[in-house]
């Protein structure tokens, strides 16, 4: 099971995995029934979904420094930004998501 031959390719099962996921209505997308479709398509064929809590993740990706990524010092040019917001609490997803466009 792989996603591509290379860095920037991919194969067809994936591809078409991807679209039958991402179809804009949402009734022919492939998970509307539930997972049974998802698991049973060629892209999953040969995975072990019995076992799927108890097998290791191909892969694990490492670390690229030991700094504590959970502290982060926001600059003053980040704090400027209209959509900078200290807390989680304080986002309003109308400020946002103002740019993306819904069907």
């Amino acid at each position: 099971m792989f996603l591509g031959y290379g860095e920037n390719e991919m194969t067809p099962e994936a591809k078409d995995l991807i679209e039958s996921m991402l179809k804009l209505d949402q009734n022919e997308r492939i998970t509307i029934d539930g997972s049974e479709k998802l698991r049973k398509h060629k892209f999953f064929e040969g995975f072990d979904w019995d076992n799927l809590r108890t097998i290791n993740a191909p892969i694990i990706p490492q670390r690229k420094f030991d700094e504590n990524v959970s502290v982060k010092k926001f600059t003053e040019q980040e704090k400027n930004n209209p959509f900078f917001k200290e807390t989680e609490k304080d986002l309003n997803p109308n400020e946002v998501f103002h740019i993306f466009k819904f069907f």
